[in-house]
C-alpha cells in the first residue's frame, strides 16, 4: 500500500512540475545573433546617426475599449544614413516605399520594440519575446542590421539589431 501511494504521489508531482518547467523555457530570452548571421539575415546594413526616437505602448482593442498591452513598447528611430555597407536584392511585392530605402544622406525610419521594464511579468507577452536587448538613444552613431517587411517598413533584427560606433 505504501509503495502504491508513493508512485501515485510521484506521478502527481511530475504531472504538475513538468508544465511549469516548460513554461520557463518558453519565456527564456533569445541569445544574441552572431555577427556572421547578422550579416546574412540583414536586407540592409546601415551606418547612421539617430536623430529622433518616437515611442508608444502597444494598444489592444477589447470590445469597444482600447487598452494598453502590458509589457511591449514600439519605437521608431529616425536615422540619417551615413553609409550603406550592404544591400541584398530580395524579391519585393511592389509595396515598398522608395522614400524609406536606405541610401547615404537620406533619412529613414527604423522600427523596433522593447519590453516595458515596469511590467516584466506580463501574461500577454509572446513566449520568448524580448525585442531589442538595449535601447537606442538620440544622437547615437550606430551600425544597424535591418530587415524589410512585406509592406516595405524597415525593422531591426532581434534581439541585437544595432551596434554602437565610437567615432
Amino acid at each position: 500500500m505504501n509503495q502504491k501511494l508513493f508512485w501515485i504521489g510521484l506521478s502527481i508531482v511530475i504531472a504538475t512540475a513538468t508544465p511549469l518547467a516548460f513554461t520557463q523555457t518558453l519565456n527564456a530570452a533569445l541569445p544574441p545573433i552572431p555577427a556572421k548571421e547578422l550579416n546574412r539575415l540583414s536586407d540592409y546594413i546601415v551606418v547612421g546617426k539617430v536623430n529622433k526616437i518616437e515611442s508608444r505602448k502597444v494598444t489592444t482593442r477589447f470590445g469597444d475599449k482600447l487598452q494598453y498591452s502590458e509589457g511591449i513598447i514600439q519605437h521608431k528611430a529616425i536615422v540619417t544614413v551615413k553609409r550603406l555597407e550592404s544591400k541584398k536584392n530580395r524579391s519585393s511585392n511592389g509595396k515598398s516605399k522608395a522614400s524609406n530605402l536606405p541610401a547615404p544622406g537620406k533619412t529613414i525610419e527604423v522600427h523596433y520594440w522593447t519590453l516595458d521594464k515596469e511590467s516584466p511579468d506580463s501574461p500577454g507577452r509572446p513566449p520568448g519575446a524580448q525585442g531589442q536587448n538595449s535601447l537606442l538613444q538620440e544622437k547615437t552613431m550606430a551600425k544597424f542590421f535591418i530587415r524589410k517587411d512585406a509592406q516595405g517598413k524597415l525593422h531591426l533584427l532581434e534581439p541585437n539589431g544595432w551596434q554602437p560606433l565610437w567615432s
